[in-house]
């Protein structure tokens, strides 16, 4: 139990700290002074501030450059505070845990309220970024988000994204990816492989198919966009025009899908592991051709 509601702040490195709600009023960014300083070029130098009301916390923006996203969807007017409730800054993710168990959640059941316990969150690994150069480029997203928020609330829908991340974090593990970048409802991962790339984009299809086959609310379904490339890299970003197609392939995919490049098609094809069905050729924004991508059919087991 904790008796000073906090706020948890996890960096892009992976790393933590606890910053207590022990004021009335509270500045969160970039610049020193504040009283939650975060040191982020992302993160706006007077970003957001937290106060203290009747009935516990409210963030609010300050005028920030990239304003705050509250358990997956913008937010533009003060937000009161409530367990569970993760705040993305730029790329920083602020949890808040309030003056009960923080490990406890209130979710609706048939019976009325109950009290559950929040699945484990497999933690993002200590940074180790891939060096520039040759590249598999993975990015998931995680289809209808918002509406899904908005229709259960907060607190169940903070526990439903906590699954989504839960599952899709360990399945870069079992396939040595590394998480680039968390935006609270997708990824980027990057693979020293195309062919392990491909396997954890199935694992994931096939993790998230077995979760639902017994969930009774809260259904999960990612889209995955795949490629593979010569990726630069400045102050642990990545870029270059790979990543960039790797993001544009992932708008064109639709639930429950896995779409990969030509060039990752010739890459993985010869080995005869993968099923992949051609979708045609596409237009992609800021690329002046069309742009060829198969869809990889994960339904089946592969043969031994």
């Amino acid at each position: 139990m904790t008796d000073t509601p906090k706020l948890v702040v996890r960096l892009s490195d992976g790393s933590c700290q606890e910053c207590a709600l022990d004021r009335d009023v509270m500045h969160v960014g970039r610049d020193p002074s504040c009283e939650i300083h975060i040191d982020s070029r992302y993160v706006s130098r007077r970003h957001a501030r937290v106060r203290r009301v009747d009935d516990g916390f409210v963030i609010e923006d300050a005028q920030s450059t990239n304003g705050l996203r509250i358990n997956g969807a913008t937010v533009r007017e003060p937000h009161l505070l409530v367990t569970g409730d993760c705040v993305i800054l730029g790329d920083v993710s602020l949890t808040f845990e309030g003056p009960e168990d923080a490990l406890a959640t209130i979710v609706y059941t048939s019976a009325g309220l109950a009290m559950a316990p929040l699945p484990p969150v497999v933690a993002a690994p200590a940074v180790n970024y891939r060096p520039a150069g040759l590249a598999s480029i993975l990015f998931t997203d995680l289809v209808d988000h918002t509406r899904e928020v908005m229709r259960v609330g907060d607190l169940a829908g903070q526990l439903w994204l906590r699954r989504h991340t839960s599952i899709l974090r360990e399945q870069f593990q079992l396939h040595s990816g590394i998480e680039e970048k968390w935006t609270g409802d997708g990824f980027v991962v990057t693979f020293d492989s195309a062919r392990r790339a491909v396997q954890c984009a199935i694992a994931i299809q096939r993790a998230v198919r077995d979760y639902n086959s017994t969930a009774t609310d809260g259904l999960i379904h990612v889209r995955i966009g795949l490629n593979t490339g010569e990726v630069l890299r400045e102050e642990g970003e990545l870029f270059g025009n790979a990543v960039i197609l790797a993001a544009r392939i992932l708008s064109q995919a639709g639930a429950g899908e896995v779409l990969i490049s030509e060039l990752m098609y010739r890459l993985v094809q010869p080995a005869g592991e993968f099923d992949a069905l051609d979708r045609g050729l596409f237009t992609v924004k800021g690329f002046p051709q069309e742009q060829r991508l198969f869809e990889v059919r994960w339904t089946e087991q592969p043969s031994a």
